[in-house]
C-alpha cells in the first residue's frame, strides 16, 4: 500500500479539530482554518479498536478527537484517505464504503478559499 501525504491538507496540520458536526446523512470536521465535509461516515480508530457507523461508541468515539492534533493527512492508493492525529489516532474514509457510488467523498475548504474534493 503506497501512502501519499496530501499537500493540499497541509494546511490543517499541527492545527486541533475544533469540532465534529453531525448532519442527516454526513459529518464536518472543522479547524480554525479550514472546513471537512464527509459525504459518508469514516471508521475512527482509537488506540487498537476501530468504531464504525452504528457502533454504540462511534459518535462519542468522533467527538473523543476535538482538541487533538492532526499529524498529517495521507492517501492510500486512491482507496483510503486518512487524518492521523499525533495522538495517533485517526480518521480513514475509505472507498469502498461508498456504496451510493458518490463523486465526492470528501470536501475540503479553506478559509483562503481553497476547495479540494476527494
Amino acid at each position: 500500500m503506497v501512502k501519499t501525504k496530501l499537500e493540499t491538507f497541509e494546511s490543517i496540520e499541527g492545527i486541533a479539530l475544533s469540532a465534529v458536526v453531525f448532519v442527516q446523512d454526513y459529518l464536518q470536521f472543522q479547524f480554525d482554518s479550514a472546513t471537512v465535509t464527509i459525504n459518508i461516515f469514516p471508521t475512527v480508530k482509537i488506540g487498537e479498536t476501530s468504531y464504525f457507523s452504528g457502533d454504540a461508541e462511534y459518535r462519542n468515539q468522533l467527538c473523543s478527537l476535538i482538541g487533538e492534533v492532526v499529524q498529517a493527512v495521507y492517501d492510500e492508493d486512491d482507496s483510503f484517505l486518512t487524518i492521523k492525529m499525533i495522538n495517533n489516532s485517526q480518521i480513514t474514509i475509505s472507498r469502498e464504503l461508498n456504496v451510493m457510488n458518490l463523486p465526492e467523498l470528501v470536501v475540503f475548504e479553506s478559509q483562503k478559499g481553497a476547495i479540494v474534493v476527494w
